[in-house]
Parts: C-alpha cells; sequence; structure tokens
C-alpha cells in the first residue's frame, strides 16, 4: 500500500473482440535506482504495477507507443532485476506477472505517460480472455506427441546436418593445399602413420650423441649395476646371519 501512494494512477480499458470490456488501475512512476541497468536505465524506464493475467508486452507496448517510442516492454511477478525475454515468454500467463518496465526510446516517453495519468482513459483491443486464453497457454507450454515428434525430428536431421558438414570441413583443413601448406587447428586430425615416423625419427635423433658422450653413459650404467650387485650381496650375508635354523 505504502508503493502505490506514491505513483501515479493511469485508467486503462482493455476490450474482448465479443464486445466485453473491463476498466484496471495502472498505478505508474519514473524508475530509478543508485545501480543503474542496462536493461531498465534510468530517466527512460516506467515502472508499473497493476497489469491483469491477460495483458501481455505486445498489449503494453501498442498503449505506451501514443507517447512515445517504446524499446523493451519487461513483465514480471516480483519488482527488482529483471528477467530475459526468452524466459518472460514462457507460461506468461500461467504465471500471473504484475510489475512491468517499460524503456522509451527518448525521457519524454516518461514525462508524457506521467502526464496522462488522472486525466485520460485509454483503451486497448485485446484478442483473447478467460478460460480460452488460459487453454491456448495452455496448449502452448504443453504441445501434444505429434508436435513434439515433428520438432525432435527436425532437430535430429539438422545436428545430422551439421556434423557431417563440420566433418567435411576438418577432413579438408587435414589436407595439403595447391602450396602444399596444411592449416593447424588445436584439434586438427593427425595421421597415424605420419606421427609413427616422426617419433621414430625423434628417437633416432635422440639416440645420436657424441662418442665421449656414449662412453661415459656406458661407464655410469656399469657402475650403478656394480654397487646394486654389491648391496645385493650384502643384503644376501645379513639374512644368512639371521637365519635361526641351522642344520650345519
Amino acid at each position: 500500500v505504502l508503493l502505490y501512494i506514491y505513483m501515479e494512477e493511469l485508467s486503462v480499458r482493455f476490450c474482448s473482440p465479443s464486445g466485453n470490456s473491463s476498466t484496471h488501475i495502472i498505478y505508474c512512476k519514473k524508475h530509478s535506482l543508485r545501480q543503474q541497468s542496462s536493461n531498465t536505465p534510468n530517466g527512460r524506464t516506467l515502472f508499473t504495477v497493476g497489469w491483469p493475467p491477460y495483458c501481455g508486452n505486445e498489449e503494453i507496448r501498442e498503449i505506451f507507443s501514443r507517447v512515445g517510442v517504446v524499446e523493451k516492454v519487461y513483465l514480471q511477478h516480483n519488482p527488482g532485476k529483471v528477467e530475459e525475454e526468452a524466459e518472460q515468454e514462457i507460461g506468461s500467463i500461467i504465471k500471473r506477472r504484475d510489475f512491468g518496465y517499460i524503456v522509451f526510446k527518448n525521457e519524454e516517453g516518461v514525462s508524457r505517460a506521467l502526464s496522462l495519468c488522472s486525466k485520460m482513459v485509454l483503451s486497448c483491443a485485446i484478442n483473447n480472455t478467460g478460460l480460452s486464453l488460459w487453454c491456448q497457454e495452455y496448449m502452448k507450454a504443453h504441445p501434444c506427441e505429434s508436435t513434439l515428434e515433428s520438432t525432435a525430428q527436425e532437430g535430429v536431421v539438422s545436428y545430422d546436418m551439421w556434423a557431417e558438414e563440420e566433418r567435411k570441413r576438418k577432413k579438408r583443413l587435414s589436407e595439403p593445399d595447391e602450396e602444399g601448406w596444411i592449416t593447424v587447428t588445436k584439434k586438427t586430425p593427425i595421421d597415424p602413420k605420419q606421427n609413427s615416423k616422426r617419433r621414430k625419427r625423434r628417437k633416432q635423433q635422440v639416440l645420436k650423441l657424441y662418442p665421449f658422450q656414449m662412453r661415459e653413459t656406458q661407464r655410469k650404467r656399469l657402475a650403478e649395476l656394480r654397487r646394486k650387485f654389491a648391496e645385493d650381496q650384502k643384503k644376501i650375508a645379513t639374512m644368512k646371519a639371521q637365519r635361526k635354523f641351522k642344520p650345519f
């Protein structure tokens, strides 16, 4: 209640194709926050409360397009950080959204919208209301099996086409061009035969040392073998000394 005291009242009449109409009071104020958001900039955003459940983004855009160019319309269940548009369109009627953020192209649109409050009644035509609207939204949110099957089939076909194109693209990258160059990427496929040849070359290059280095390597290896042999002899002598059973 305290929120509505500092807000202006805007009367909006919603008319259905059957001839029925209903007037709602929409509370409006200029949106301003200390920490500005790119989605709802201060000065160009109008904060509104009290939208009926059968009113969507397109109806709100039609109402406020008379006072200025509307860039974005956000409808939410709770005030605060605006949600993405893709998330707003899913279940828009099943989950009621009373709070709206209308972003104008210029700041004049906000001032013009506030000037209409308590002066005139704006009208807006709606396509569907009541039970038929709820059924329409339910069928949209829960499609039939045939629709799901066709959608899944289209997704599988598109994925197969993309995978085939990706395979062809990788194959073209692994093949040399006219000048003999191969485009190398992070995941460029390598021929296993070429990879084995490279390994053999590396081993040969490592083994091709200078003669004095080879002699030094052999000398160290012999010294290591002699040291291990001496340690093994000591272990055997210790085990014989600790043996308790002495038949002789």
